[in-house]
Formats: C-alpha cells, structure tokens, sequence
C-alpha cells in the first residue's frame, strides 16, 4: 500500500503531464490561448477577439490602439478569419498597415530612421515585424536617450518659469527632441522679448538693454 506521501507525489506528477498534454497541441498548432467559459469548458478566441487581443498587444500609444480597434468594431461583421475573403483581408490589410505606420513614427522620433524607412519599404507585415523586433536592444537605447534628453528639457523649462512648455515637451509623442529644443529655445525668445518690452514699459532702459 502506497504511503500518503508517495500518493502526494505521483498526484503532482499525474497533474504536471496532464497539464503538458494539454497545452503541447495549442503550442504545435499556433492556436489562440483557450479561455474558460461560464461553464468551466475552453475554447478558442473567435477571430474578432483574436484580432483585437493582437492589437492590444502591439505596445502602441492607448490613442493609436483605440483608434484600430474603433475600426475593428466598424467592420467587426468583416472578420472572419477566412483566407481569401476579401473583407477579412481588407480589415487585416488596414490593421497590419496601421501597427507598421505608427511602428515606423516611434522610430523616427527617436532617432533610428534608417529603421523606420526599412519597415516603410518592407514588402509585407510580417517583414515589416521582423525588422521591428530585430532591433530591440538598439531602440532599447535610443528610446532611453530619447527620454533622459526630454526630461532635461522639461526640468529646463521648469526651471526657467515656462511651466506651459515644459507640460506641452513632456506630453509630445511625436516630436524628435532637436524639434523639442527648438519649441523651448523659442519660448525662451519669445519670454525674453516680453521681459525687455516690459522692462522698457516701465521706463527701466537700463534693465531693458542688459537683457539685450
């Protein structure tokens, strides 16, 4: 007789290979993560659930994901994961040129735009995708140095009073930061201007012309 411990032990055992025989047919297949239902039993997503789980994941700004899915739910009765139907492929066709547009902006506006003209002129979205992923650890390190060099202009802004510029610098998601540094060293004119026209105003030339 089988003491409680050894009961215990082929107990965990019998789960863990239950558990491998069933999750080995969905990875060999590609098929989409079962979800439980009401009633404790899986299924797979439906194609118009898949669409968007994929979506969702692309790591898009929310404002650029919500606008692909708007779309989705306008066209939702189109999805129907058929090859070769000319409705479903126009709303993937859509769905796959929208993630690699907006791919290819992030990448511009941190510096790497050799990469994003390569996704542009790629031949198809999943080369487009693999140029994108292929490149990690490089926008890894560009999307750093694009951070660390907005931060410095906001404090900058901040530091100079210009607490308008500063918010606008920090909440821009499409802006290279040569193109954000020029927003601020304009600001910084246009208050130094305002400075010297109030300084002038009130008769204080000699303030007005130190400032010159």
């Amino acid at each position: 007789m089988l003491s409680k411990k050894a009961i215990a032990a082929f107990a965990a055992v019998a789960t863990f290979v239950s558990g491998i025989a069933f999750a080995m047919p969905a990875l060999a297949s590609g098929a989409t993560p079962a979800q439980a239902n009401s009633g404790g039993e899986s299924a797979e997503l439906s194609p118009l659930d898949t669409l968007k789980k994929r979506v969702n994941g692309t790591g898009l700004f929310k404002s650029e994901i919500d606008e692909i899915l708007d779309y989705v739910n306008k066209n939702e009765s189109k999805v129907t994961g058929r090859n070769n139907d000319s409705g479903n492929d126009a709303v993937l066709n859509y769905v796959n040129s929208k993630i690699v547009k907006y791919r290819a902006m992030h990448l511009d506006v941190i510096g790497l735009h050799d990469l994003a003209k390569q996704m542009c002129e790629a031949s198809n979205f999943q080369s487009a995708s693999q140029i994108f992923y292929g490149s990690k650890d490089k926008r890894k390190a560009a999307q750093r140095a694009y951070a660390d060099g907005k931060a410095a202009l906001v404090k900058k802004a901040k530091d100079e009073g210009l607490t308008l510029v500063a918010n606008k610098i920090k909440e821009s998601n499409y802006s290279s930061l040569a193109l954000l540094e020029n927003l601020l060293n304009e600001a910084e004119k246009y208050a130094k201007e305002d400075l010297i026209k109030q300084a002038k105003a009130k008769g204080l030339n000699f303030t007005a012309r130190s400032e010159e």
